[in-house]
């Protein structure tokens, strides 16, 4: 309906690649299963119609990393009174049982993000994004921090139609005091990375 969409789909594995397979070790007929569900607000909710609200989850064999693992995901895209303002938030969060990084044991990994969109003109925007990461200990590999925090600016200018350009401004921060970023020969050497970036992009 114009409210609710679902969806719901069947794979042989949990992780990409070509030709993957979660047989063997897991039996011809062990499948990967997903299923998602989104949310739109009616016109009759006033300043939030047209607001999303999206869950889903997967479940199966990760080949990549030889353990079963489920994933879950909740997000939305949010109007406000403000018409030049959205809200945007979700959170990941995946569960790994047996597996056979470092210690072979249960883990998880989680992500949550904060977005906000102010349109200033009908060509002109400015974004904002902040991100957390966590995850169990020991699936933190050397170099690898167990909390990272993120955020990311952006002003876009829509050039011509179909054409946009972005200046970026990214900050990744170690929250655990591993130095995660810069270094040489495979050693990071640093808790903060910055990057500055423009783009010119072509939308098909």
């Amino acid at each position: 309906s114009k409210v609710i969409t679902a969806q719901a789909g069947i794979c042989d594995a949990w992780s990409a690649g070509v030709n993957v397979r979660s047989n063997p070790p897991k039996a011809e007929s062990y499948k990967t299963y997903m299923g998602a569900l989104s949310l739109t607000a009616p016109d009759s909710l006033g300043f939030l119609a047209g607001s999303t609200l999206s869950g889903g989850i997967i479940n199966g064999y990760d080949a990549a990393n030889a353990t079963d693992k489920t994933s879950w995901y909740i997000g939305g895209t949010f109007k406000t009174p403000c018409k030049c303002l959205s809200v945007g938030l979700s959170y990941d969060y995946v569960n790994l049982a047996n597996q056979t990084i470092g210690v072979p044991k249960a883990g998880y990994q989680s992500a949550a993000d904060a977005y906000l969109l102010v349109q200033a003109t009908d060509k002109l925007s400015f974004n904002t994004r902040a991100e957390y990461f966590s995850q169990s200990v020991y699936l933190a590999a050397p170099g690898t921090p167990e909390e990272v925090f993120a955020i990311t600016e952006t002003v876009q200018y829509d050039l011509w139609k179909n054409v946009i350009s972005r200046l970026e401004f990214r900050w990744d921060h170690s929250l655990d005091g591993v130095a995660a970023y810069g270094g040489t020969a495979g050693a990071p050497a640093l808790k903060n990375a910055f990057l500055v970036a423009a783009n010119i992009i072509y939308k098909f």
